[in-house]
């Protein structure tokens, strides 16, 4: 990435796996970096380690499934730094019941708030900044769930991913003539702690034969990527001019360029 010096990040589920490396990426080439999570003391960690290398960070605890919650770390990056240029919208979740057999409406609810209703907020609240600048990009971590139907997900989290590309898709349509752009990154496989919260745990033994039948055959949908590889593709795009909006990362998303100011007929 060309240099990101005096840009402004918000990076969403910050204190691990995908969120982490996207923040420190983002550091190192110059972006201050706002960090949120549910969790305190892994967003200071990162914040630490972000620090140490040279870079910098704040940490900005909160909920994301409360959009006051969202609106309040808004208000704090509108307040101390008058800007957002980039939303690394990444936060997300899954259960251990991923069968329409043992789903209740208590998953149900924390699926769709933990992946979707997150999401739009965080959107809902980075706009107004990016509009009044006449610049943004945000970058949302969406899932290959969110484009293939699997029972490997379940069809909570499956419908959430779905949804956030949708919303990204949106984004583009309308917000292009404000100098705004909109992606999605939806991986495979990634080596972070989710893993963990599988029905079936993927062991450490099946994680290094992925990983190596991965780099045997780098095509996403045989790949179990590191996180920093991961987020690379996603953030390859925070770059992007003004006049530009991708689609969805790594799937063949369109590009297409559209000038501020400019108004285009969608075809029919």
């Amino acid at each position: 990435m060309p240099s990101l010096k005096g840009k402004i990040a918000w990076v969403t589920g910050a204190g691990s796996g995908i969120g982490a490396a996207a923040a420190a990426a983002l550091a190192a080439d110059g972006a201050v970096v706002v960090l949120t999570g549910r969790r305190r003391e892994p967003l200071e960690t990162v914040a630490a380690q972000i620090k140490k290398a040279g870079g910098t960070a704040h940490a900005r605890p909160g909920d994301l499934m409360s959009a006051s919650a969202v609106e309040t770390i808004a208000g704090f990056i509108k307040e101390k730094f008058g800007r957002l240029d980039i939303l690394v919208n990444n936060a997300g979740l899954n259960v251990l019941e991923r069968t329409w057999r043992e789903l209740k409406p208590s998953s149900i609810d924390e699926l769709i708030h933990g992946n979707l209703s997150s999401a739009f907020y965080c959107v809902a609240a980075a706009l107004p900044l990016m509009r009044a600048q006449k610049d943004g990009i945000l970058i949302h971590t969406a899932s290959m769930a969110g484009r293939f139907v699997s029972p490997l997900s379940g069809p909570g989290y499956t419908a959430a991913k779905h949804g956030v590309v949708a919303m990204s898709h949106s984004i583009n349509m309308e917000e292009c003539i404000n100098g705004i752009r909109s992606c999605v990154v939806c991986p495979g496989e990634v080596a972070t702690p989710i893993l963990d919260k599988r029905p079936v745990p993927v062991s450490a033994d099946d994680r290094a034969r992925m990983v190596a039948r991965g780099l045997r055959r780098p095509h996403p949908l045989h790949r179990l990527a590191p996180e920093a590889r991961l987020h690379q593709r996603g953030l390859d795009h925070a770059d992007l001019e003004p006049r530009l909006c991708r689609g969805a990362a790594g799937q063949g998303g369109s590009l297409a360029t559209v000038r501020p100011g400019e108004v285009r007929a969608p075809r029919l």
